[in-house]
């Protein structure tokens, strides 16, 4: 009995450990607008941000989406949708939309409805 209660606290400390280890650190893509390139940021940062050059201010979130290859690499385009604040637009659109609008709901959810290569879900893609 004592094996099992020592093997069951080692094993709740490892899996604690692996959630703290996972989100240090973690980053997320940023998109700057003036300068059209994506660009990496720490995970809790909110939109707008400062951007890479430019116009301070003009850095949004990008969701970048794709369908797993192979090797596990997964960039397929330069970004899904941008985010600031409540509001969210494709790339290719120059206006921008309510998150709760229903525009900005499809936006947001469109990659749920596409399939990668073989029918597989679609990830979410942050930088390494």
């Amino acid at each position: 009995m004592l094996l099992i209660v020592l093997g069951m606290g080692f094993v709740v400390s490892r899996i604690n450990g692996f959630r703290k280890e996972g989100e240090e650190g973690a980053r997320i893509w940023f998109y700057d607008q003036s300068e059209k390139r994506l660009y990496e940021v720490p995970r809790d940062t909110i939109p707008p941000d400062k951007g890479i050059g430019g116009p301070a201010g003009d850095g949004v979130r990008a969701a970048r989406v794709s369908g797993r290859t192979f090797d596990g690499h997964v960039p397929a385009r330069e970004s899904d949708y941008f985010q600031t604040n409540s509001l969210v637009k494709l790339p290719e659109e120059s206006e921008w939309h309510a998150i709760s609008s229903s525009e900005g709901r499809r936006i947001i959810s469109a990659w749920r409805s596409m399939s990668g290569p073989d029918g597989q879900h679609p990830l979410v893609c942050v930088p390494r």
